[in-house]
């Protein structure tokens, strides 16, 4: 019998080095698909519907720019799930991994009392003949910031990374907690159908948080597939585009 209770919310952070492969990595798991060139300057926050542990969530992954211009805490304060990406070819991308798990460490989360935990994530394992990082380096730095371990390839082999990721979401769900405030917009925010139909929105109850925010790269008008009534603002994730044009 299917449950009639609204479902649960997850917020789940990507965080990495510009190159990791985190975009790759989003909309892999949004879509089921690899595709390989982004804009690296912009932030997208997408959404997707999941069934985990026979409960029904509404995940949502922001895909984040590391900037000096932007205040760390719109992630750190948001989150549930904490994603650390590296690239497995790349030496600076782990030590810049490390650097987050520190900083993830010591955050305090006096205000916002709910569970949080962190996975790290090796990227491009496709790749092996250039590997940098060992797994087993990856498991020890794993190990000492009391974090999940994982290595994937968003191009080919994705097992892996899903089933950790659920895995994370099953030791959430069991505690009660509210959805956090949104801290601050990103430059556009997709919502994934159950079916398949790609459509993107504003959320009047997330973006009425925020300040409205300008940007001079503007998507086209892309009708969705599905006809959703209660959403407002309709337009296509720019690291989505690709999807309309293959």
């Amino acid at each position: 019998m299917r449950s009639t209770n609204a479902p649960r919310e997850i917020h789940v952070a990507l965080v990495g080095m510009s190159g990791s492969g985190k975009s790759a990595v989003a909309v892999k798991y949004i879509t089921k698909r690899f595709i390989g060139e982004y804009d690296s300057t912009l932030e997208d926050t997408y959404c997707r519907q999941e069934t985990v542990g026979g409960q029904c969530m509404m995940v949502w992954l922001m895909d984040t720019v590391e900037n000096a211009a932007r205040d760390e805490m719109r992630w750190i304060a948001w989150a549930d799930v904490y994603v650390v990406v590296y690239d497995v070819t790349s030496q600076l991308s782990f030590q810049y991994a490390e650097g987050l798990l520190e900083r993830i460490a010591r955050h305090e989360h006096v205000l916002c009392p709910r569970e949080h935990r962190t996975i790290l994530l090796g990227n491009k394992m496709d790749l092996d003949r250039y590997r940098q990082v060992s797994e087993q380096e990856g498991e020890r730095v794993a190990a000492q910031h009391k974090a999940y371990f994982a290595e994937c390839s968003a191009a080919t082999d994705f097992r892996q990374f899903t089933q950790t990721l659920h895995s994370t979401f099953q030791n959430i769900i069991s505690g009660a907690r509210s959805p956090s405030p949104r801290q601050c917009s990103s430059d556009s925010e997709i919502i994934t159908p159950r079916k398949g139909a790609f459509s993107s929105l504003r959320s009047s109850s997330r973006s009425s948080q925020v300040r409205s925010k300008t940007s001079t790269t503007k998507s086209p008008q892309v009708q969705p597939l599905h006809k959703t009534p209660s959403l407002s603002k309709l337009k296509t994730g720019s690291k989505l585009l690709k999807l309309f044009h293959t």
